[in-house]
C-alpha cells in the first residue's frame, strides 16, 4: 500500500488509524499516540495503518495522550528517530526517555511548549488519571482530544482559542458485559460516542471534525463498524454534512 500524502507546506490532516493522525499544520509534522503494531495485548487489528511506517514524513513532534497500550505504543515508538519531540502528560516522561528520546516533555494541564514556532498547549481530558487533550496551534490551531469522554470543560478548551479541526473520539464506548449494572454510563464517561460529538462542537466551536478512535481495534463490546455508521446517522440527522467528515485510514484532507 502507498498513501499519497499532502505537500508538507499545506496544513491538512491524514487519519491512520485509532487514534493515531498525522497532522502537518505551519510546516510542522505531527504526530498522534501513534500505534503500528498488530496486537494491542491479544486484541488485532482488523485494517492496516493508512500511512506504512517506512512512508511516514519526518516527524518534528509526536503527541501521547495517555498511557494506555493503545496509545503509548512502545514497539512503535522504539521503530522511530529519537531525535523527535515527545510531548506527555506530566508523569509519563519515564516511560519515553526509557526508550532513547533525548526531548521529552511533560505538560500539566494548560501549560504550554513550542516547537517550531508551533505552540502546543496540554488541556484536560477525561479518562485516566494521568491523561490529557493538546491545542497545536501555528496560524491554525487544532485540538486533539485524545481519549476522553464528553465534559462541560471543552467549552473553556473553545473559548482558549478558536479552534479550525478538533480530533474527536467516536469508538470505545460499549462494554463487553452491558449487564453490570453502571459499567456502560461507566464508559461513556471515559468514551465519546457518535452522539457525543454535536454536543462537542457547540462547546468547541470547532469549525470541523474528523471523528478518531475507531475502525482499526475491536477493543471494546460495540461492533467494529458501528461507531461510523452511527457517526453518518448523526450527521445525516442534525445536518453537520459541512461539520463533519469521516476519514477512511489513508485519507487525508486539507483544511
Amino acid at each position: 500500500m502507498s498513501t499519497h500524502l499532502p505537500p508538507p507546506q499545506r496544513d491538512s490532516v491524514t487519519y491512520v488509524g485509532h487514534a493515531t493522525v498525522l497532522l502537518r499544520l505551519g510546516g510542522t509534522t505531527v504526530i498522534t499516540d501513534p500505534i503500528y503494531s498488530e496486537y494491542v495485548a491479544f486484541y488485532r487489528r482488523y485494517v492496516h495503518p493508512g500511512v506504512p511506517l517506512e512512508e511516514l514524513p519526518d516527524l518534528d513532534v509526536i503527541l501521547i495522550s495517555h498511557g494506555h497500550w493503545d496509545h503509548l505504543d512502545k514497539s512503535t515508538l522504539k521503530l522511530l528517530d529519537k531525535d523527535i519531540v515527545v510531548i506527555v502528560p506530566d508523569g509519563l516522561q519515564r516511560s519515553i526517555t526509557g526508550l532513547g528520546f533525548t526531548d521529552v516533555r511533560g505538560l500539566k494541564e494548560w501549560q504550554t511548549t513550542t516547537v517550531h514556532e508551533t505552540t502546543v498547549t496540554a488541556v484536560p481530558a477525561r479518562h485516566s488519571r494521568v491523561s490529557c487533550g493538546y491545542l497545536i496551534h501555528n496560524g491554525k490551531t487544532v485540538y486533539f482530544a485524545g481519549d476522553t469522554g464528553l465534559f462541560d470543560e471543552m467549552k473553556r478548551i473553545g473559548e482558549t482559542r478558536a479552534i479550525d479541526l478538533a480530533l474527536l473520539p467516536i469508538g470505545g464506548y460499549q462494554p463487553h458485559i452491558s449487564f453490570v449494572p453502571g459499567l456502560t454510563g461507566a464508559m461513556r464517561g471515559r468514551h465519546m460516542a457518535p452522539a457525543d460529538v454535536p454536543v462537542a462542537i457547540e462547546m468547541l466551536d470547532s469549525t470541523l471534525v474528523v471523528p478518531i478512535h475507531w475502525g482499526t481495534f475491536a477493543l471494546t463490546g460495540e461492533p467494529i463498524d458501528e461507531p461510523p455508521e452511527q457517526m453518518r446517522q448523526v450527521i445525516k440527522q442534525q445536518g453537520l454534512e459541512d461539520k463533519v467528515r469521516i476519514l477512511l485510514q489513508g485519507e487525508s484532507i486539507g483544511f
